[in-house]
């Protein structure tokens, strides 16, 4: 830098730093449970040393990466705003549709199943990423209409067994799930 006046000139050098921009942004990823849905985030952003997270029910979180449950029904809407070194902001807004525990909720049930002990295929029950065990019910029926199994709690599988702990025959087995009012019916194959 030069200073000049009317006699004199002066000069002297500055070292000026600019400082980049934040850079915000994040991904989510949704899973599906009982009482809501399980908001997963992951910070993309760049230069923070703050954050402040608002979701569509009115709560907040500063936390880097927070995971709330939020309630099914209507848009699931998330604003993350950043501060950086300098204080200086930058925010971003998304939103997600929130719907409801079904539209979440992918649950496939293998039509075979060998409880003989070997590793493979030795369980029977629903096959979901959704965390379900609060309000799946399932329950195991022979052909005469005999339960062979009730679900109870997280325990959602079936290993084969009577309530007596002997194993079942070879044969086919008629199941139920009943999920937050939905109900699913289906038979099942057991192989020794």
């Amino acid at each position: 830098m030069t200073v000049l006046n009317d006699t004199c000139t002066s000069t002297d050098e500055v070292l000026v730093t600019i400082a980049g921009e934040a850079v915000v942004g994040f991904t989510v990823r949704l899973e599906a449970r009982c009482d809501g849905l399980r908001v997963f985030t992951t910070d993309l952003s760049e230069g923070a040393v703050s954050y402040l997270w608002t979701f569509s029910d009115g709560t907040t979180s500063t936390e880097q990466e927070p995971s709330p449950v939020m309630t099914y029904g209507g848009d699931l809407v998330i604003s993350l705003t950043i501060t950086d070194a300098l204080g200086c902001t930058a925010s971003v807004t998304q939103s997600y549709p929130s719907g409801s525990l079904e539209d979440h909720t992918d649950i496939t049930m293998p039509n075979v199943f060998t409880p003989n002990g070997d590793g493979d295929n030795d369980l029977f029950g629903p096959i979901t990423d959704a965390y379900l065990g609060g309000c799946l019910r399932m329950n195991v029926f022979n052909r005469w209409g005999q339960q062979m199994f009730e679900s109870l709690g997280n325990s959602t599988t079936w290993d084969g067994r009577t309530f007596a702990g002997e194993p079942a025959v070879v044969g086919t087995y008629f199941y139920t799930i009943d999920l937050n009012g939905l109900r699913f019916e289906g038979s099942v194959q057991l192989i020794r």
